[in-house]
């Protein structure tokens, strides 16, 4: 498995990457929802092009496993294709982009996907008390903050 930096380029691949992923990880909480590909599409062009975030693909040859989307203080993403859940693509892409995150960082998450809740409360983070709704579904607010009280270790 190689991680490397995402760029413009790799736009179809984690717009297929996210629909693989939610479609199954999602099922009973979306249904037959249709995937928004034309707006998860908009959002990865608007992250691929932003300074701030950086995104991380996980490949095994030429096929995509998975990406991260990071930004100081914000995880925006974090997708692994089903063929690669439990291989170590999203804990390895988890590790590559946590650095970047720095002090205090904050991501959402569906409140009924309690797969995507587990790895994130097995890694620390914790609900913060802040809730919204998106695609007509409840999302939760996650926070990271060090054990320790310090941003010791965090570059």
């Amino acid at each position: 498995m190689r991680i490397r930096r995402g760029t413009e380029s790799d736009l179809d691949a984690l717009v297929d990457v996210n629909r693989a992923s939610a479609v199954t990880a999602y099922a009973s909480i979306f249904g037959s929802d249709p995937f928004p590909t034309e707006r998860v599409r908009a959002r990865y062009r608007r992250l691929l092009s932003d300074p701030a975030c950086v995104v991380f693909l996980a490949e095994d040859g030429e096929q995509t496993l998975g990406f991260i989307a990071a930004q100081p203080h914000h995880l925006a993403a974090l997708y692994v294709s089903p063929s690669a859940w439990g291989r170590g693509a999203g804990s390895r892409l988890y590790d590559v982009a946590m650095p970047l995150l720095g002090w205090d960082a904050t991501l959402w998450v569906l409140e009924a996907n309690a797969r995507g809740r587990c790895f994130w409360e097995r890694r620390g983070w914790e609900p913060d008390g802040e809730r919204r709704v998106e695609h007509g579904k409840v999302e939760l607010r996650y926070r990271w903050r060090p054990r320790t009280g310090s941003a010791e270790g965090i570059t």
